[in-house]
């Protein structure tokens, strides 16, 4: 979380613009406290359990590039 303040305080964003990719433990607090949550694939079952999406691929693997296309296609954004 703290890193998560460091960036909202550099961009002047609100958590809830916010969407964090996450795996593991550590991440589940960052998870909860963003606008949009994604666990990848292979992700602890406490990570997937606090994300709003579960990707498909595993970490390392693509699950990143999968999030972003995800969201962009959510937001109508993907022919851009």
């Amino acid at each position: 979380l703290a890193a998560l303040a460091e960036v909202l305080a550099a961009t002047g964003l609100d958590p809830r613009q916010v969407c964090a990719v996450g795996d593991d433990l550590p991440d589940v607090p960052l998870l909860r406290h963003c606008g949009l949550s994604v666990a990848v694939a292979d992700a602890c079952d406490e990570a997937r359990a606090a994300a709003a999406h579960t990707t498909a691929l595993p970490g390392g693997r693509g699950a990143v590039r999968e999030a972003v296309e995800w969201l962009l296609k959510l937001q109508g954004r993907w022919g851009e």
